[in-house]
């Protein structure tokens, strides 16, 4: 019947191009992992981060990218005592400004910068495909270290946060996927692109200067030759080492506006591992670990590590580029020490080495299994089954990092947006409750309720009107003469409850609290259903007008 062969599908198109089908079909995975809560308020784990780096998006859309210097950025939340504008020195701030861009072109929605850390995850996990396919020449490591990264907690749940860690991720990637394609095919080009790529990567979080050993471990020597008469096959190297000047350049220009807002310089040392030495590291860094890869996912790279020596190939590129991969842990760790006891998202920059790991360990055991039973085409099977083991522990990993949750920063925020003008600054208890300061649209002070004088000069100098206390904040109750001075001269305004457990209390300046009023609470409260991964949390506050 004339017309069949306009509609049937080519066998042949298939096997020939069954990696992008494969490499599409990860994508997909992905964005279904990375789409969950991508319009939820800024109420989770790390929203201190997701705050901040919201907040100077909207204030580069707002105020400009030129007000307080080139590119300098402004938080929500400076000291008492600092600049009243939030501007400082510190990391270049690179997804602030890209955020900004598009806010000023689709407006301030927490929607569009979500959509963009998910574009940028996915980025991520294309990345990793075309570096490993580029070093290994091989479809299983590439697609099978993409599929890793599709499934690691850490890249599914900071994906979903606006946080820099996963663009600097993404310039770092494709930073070294340039490189690589310049020690291949000696293209200046590619050489001046990776410079500047990885230099973005590096003033955005210094740490991704990690990729700089595995670049050294496959730089090809022979071509130093090229440098000693000096013509055009040394411009590429003259433009990479220009590029490189950024980083540099970053630092100087960080430490002028530090000075210039008063800002304390960098006092810690670069090395300092007194913090290894303790049972504490440990114990948080098996916790991280378990966030981050899962303890099965650890395991499966460690075994990653010993097949990778086991069959290490030193003429192959992949294999000597990883090699170097894997000796930067050492000054990696040293270097980064305290910081990995801090936050879980400090081990970003080595997450393409975990996904390598993890996958080549698969890779091999299912090629091994494919041979013990004579069967070639069971091996992307057996490798979708290992990734399926796997993904259980995951998916438990991701929800617990989504299920942690602070309660009605968005209520009291959006109240306080609605009660207040554009200059009232909040008094606020630190930690993770910087959401409200989104919802709010308004500046804090500080991270933390501060000392009696630095309340009294917010007040009188910077027009703060609201004290925010989450539930740590109640200390402050402990506090005698600050917390007299609350009661004096605030009122209560807002109290948040979950199964009859207060989690907040919002108060403005004006007015007295009474801590018996509490115990006689009117009118029938508001309530919201906030969601977890398996079930839901409701919130009842009360508002007094």
């Amino acid at each position: 019947m004339a017309g069949k062969e306009e509609v049937s599908i080519s066998v042949d198109n298939i096997r020939k191009n069954w990696h992008w089908i494969a490499l599409i079909a990860i994508l997909f995975l992905g964005l279904y992992f990375r789409s969950y809560h991508l319009d939820y308020p800024v109420i989770g784990y790390h929203n201190w981060k997701e705050s901040r780096y919201l907040g100077e998006a909207r204030n580069f859309a707002e105020e400009g990218f030129f007000r307080y210097g080139l590119f300098v950025a402004s938080d929500d939340y400076p000291n008492a005592n600092a600049d009243p504008s939030g501007a400082h020195g510190g990391e270049f701030p690179t997804l602030s400004i890209l955020i900004a861009v598009f806010f000023k072109i689709l407006g301030e929605s927490l929607l569009v910068a979500r959509i963009i850390m998910l574009l940028i995850g996915l980025g991520i996990i294309l990345m990793t495909y075309l570096l490993m396919k580029e070093l290994f020449d091989r479809q299983d490591i590439a697609l099978a270290s993409a599929f890793a990264s599709a499934l690691m907690p850490m890249l599914v749940f900071f994906t979903h946060n606006t946080d820099v860690v996963s663009f600097g991720l993404l310039l770092m990637l494709i930073g070294a996927y340039l490189y690589v394609l310049w020690v291949k095919g000696n293209k200046g080009r590619d050489l001046v692109l990776s410079s500047f790529f990885v230099m973005l990567a590096a003033v955005s979080k210094y740490y991704f200067l990690i990729i700089l050993l595995p670049m050294l471990f496959i730089f090809p020597l022979e071509r130093l030759k090229d440098l000693k008469k000096f013509g055009p096959k040394a411009y590429p190297y003259i433009g990479a080492a220009i590029a490189a000047l950024l980083l540099p350049a970053q630092y100087l220009y960080s430490g002028y506006i530090s000075s210039k807002v008063g800002e304390a310089g960098i006092t810690t040392k670069l090395i300092d591992i007194s913090s290894i030495m303790t049972s504490q590291w440990w114990t948080i860094l098996k916790a991280y670990t378990a966030d981050n890869y899962t303890i099965l996912g650890f395991w499966i790279a460690m075994f990653g590590i010993a097949f990778f020596f086991l069959f290490f190939k030193k003429k192959d590129i992949g294999y000597r580029f990883m090699l170097g991969y894997l000796v930067g842990l050492i000054p990696f760790v040293l270097v980064m020490s305290k910081k990995l006891s801090g936050h879980s998202y400090h081990q970003y920059a080595i997450a393409p080495l975990a996904a390598f790991l993890i996958a080549y360990c698969l890779v091999v055991a299912a090629a091994n299994a494919s041979k013990i039973v004579g069967m070639k085409y069971l091996k992307p099977f057996v490798i979708i089954i290992l990734f399926l083991i796997l993904y259980f522990p995951s998916s438990t990993a991701w929800s617990r990092q989504f299920d942690t949750q602070f309660f009605g920063l968005d209520v009291a925020g959006e109240y306080i947006k609605a009660n207040s003008a554009p200059d009232e600054r909040i008094i606020h208890s630190g930690h993770q409750d910087f959401g409200v300061l989104w919802h709010a649209d308004r500046k804090g002070i500080g991270t933390g309720v501060p000392s009696l004088d630095d309340i009294k000069y917010a007040e009188s100098k910077l027009n703060a009107k609201w004290v925010f206390l989450y539930q740590w904040g109640f200390s402050v109750m402990k506090e005698h003469e600050k917390w007299q001075y609350i009661k004096d001269n605030y009122e209560l305004k807002q109290i948040a409850f979950i199964n009859n457990q207060p989690i907040y209390l919002l108060f403005k300046r004006g007015g007295r609290f009474d801590e018996s009023m509490l115990q006689n609470l009117t009118g029938v409260p508001q309530k919201k259903i906030y969601e977890l991964t398996s079930g839901t949390v409701e919130m009842q506050w009360v508002n007094f007008n």
